[in-house]
């Protein structure tokens, strides 16, 4: 799930483009370049395989946020191996606000707020993984897309990419 928080408020936000980095071998990351998007309840279901992936969320209302999950295991259709989808759920701030200390402490509407990856929270391993994510990003096509097509205000985004390449 992929929520928003504007004007005070949590709601569910659609729209946002999902895009994941397969980092499973870490001396060799690879984009997946082909993206996905949240449904207009803030859901979204994206299929990987068995292994490590940094998730970024990103909306053009809204400033990104990261993840970095390790899938497991993939189902398997000939065993019937099945099990539950892993849940990463984020929670994006709009571009005015600037501090974490405004977001602490919020519910979220029809969810728990376990595993939750807001604007503002990033651990170690998601801050490590950020700076190769975005350079590697800025040679997808979905890059060019966002910053000459789909979001007029992606310029607004170039905190992120400062000191990185």
């Amino acid at each position: 799930m992929v929520f928003g928080y504007h004007h005070g408020k949590v709601l569910p936000l659609s729209d946002t483009l999902i895009m994941a980095m397969n980092i499973t071998d870490p001396k060799n990351p690879e984009i997946i370049d082909h993206p996905i998007k949240s449904s207009y309840i803030g859901d979204y279901f994206r299929l990987l395989t068995r292994g490590s992936y940094f998730i970024a969320a990103m909306h053009s209302k809204f400033m990104p946020a990261f993840a970095v999950t390790d899938i497991p295991v993939a189902p398997d259709l000939n065993s019937r191996d099945f099990h539950e989808a892993k849940r990463i759920k984020f929670l994006l701030a709009d571009g005015h606000l600037r501090s974490h200390e405004q977001m602490d402490n919020l519910s979220l509407p029809y969810e728990k707020s376990e595993n939750l990856h807001t604007t503002f929270s990033l651990n170690k391993e998601e801050e490590s993984w950020l700076p190769v994510f975005l350079r590697l990003f800025r040679n997808t096509e979905v890059y060019m897309s966002l910053k000459y097509e789909m979001i007029p205000n992606f310029d607004d985004f170039n905190y992120l990419f400062e000191d990185i390449i």
